[in-house]
């Protein structure tokens, strides 16, 4: 995974399509007083982190099931997946709030 571009967010106001345009190369990390306020990525990239995460869960998930199962845990219990940590929202992907 390459290193994010850091730029202050002033340039962002200044110079939004040749931000936009960077981040075909790469994510941009946007500061405010000298300190991480955001991180831009395309469409794309998101939805490649969040499937990634998705089968990173399912993992752990699988994981554990064989960990009980080794430990003769033998009591099945259903898997609920947790609220999802990046969005408070329940809005299907690609969706903005408005």
């Amino acid at each position: 995974m390459q290193m994010p571009q850091v730029i202050p967010i002033s340039d962002l106001r200044k110079r939004q399509a040749k931000v936009v345009e960077q981040l075909q190369e790469r994510p941009v990390m946007l500061t405010q007083h000298g300190y991480g306020a955001a991180v831009l990525v395309t469409p794309e990239h998101w939805e490649r982190l969040l499937d990634r995460l998705e089968e990173l869960e399912d993992t752990v998930a699988a994981l554990q099931a064989e960990l009980a199962l080794a430990r003769g845990e033998d009591e099945l219990v259903a898997w609920e997946p947790e609220a999802d940590p990046i969005s408070d929202t329940d809005q299907p992907r690609g969706q903005t709030t408005g």
